[in-house]
């Protein structure tokens, strides 16, 4: 996500956001799945309590961070990715990739909810 954002800056005049969208989500993704090998166990093996912090707060953002992209993201659907001197262009790849990302996103949440629906009606939990 960081690398894809950053190599296509300034290719995205129709929602110059994206970029920024792609850069920080990756970011934020990186930090919270190195935080756990850095310093989240203490040496009897607890979590440590600042580390959960870290992680409910990261998890947070990452939850905001979505909804917002989706906003950039949805909002320039279906942009120029011929013309660059458009004002509706976007890169074709940096565009797709990050609709295809997010809609993603979107469907495993989906799955996930849909999947704990028919376990607790099946196994009443």
């Amino acid at each position: 996500m960081m690398g894809l954002g950053a190599r296509h800056f300034h290719e995205c005049p129709k929602e110059p956001m994206l970029t920024i969208y792609l850069v920080v989500g990756g970011a934020a993704s990186l930090v919270l799945q190195l935080l756990p090998f850095l310093y989240c166990h203490t040496t009897s093996g607890k979590p440590n309590i600042v580390c959960r912090i870290c992680n409910f707060v990261l998890y947070l953002f990452c939850f905001v961070w979505l909804i917002i992209g989706s906003v950039f993201v949805y909002r320039a659907y279906l942009p120029n990715f011929e013309s660059s001197q458009s004002p509706e262009y976007c890169e074709r790849t940096l565009y797709m990739v990050t609709f295809l990302f997010t809609t993603g996103i979107y469907i495993n949440i989906l799955i996930g909810i849909i999947g704990r629906c028919v376990y607790i009606l099946l196994c009443g939990k």
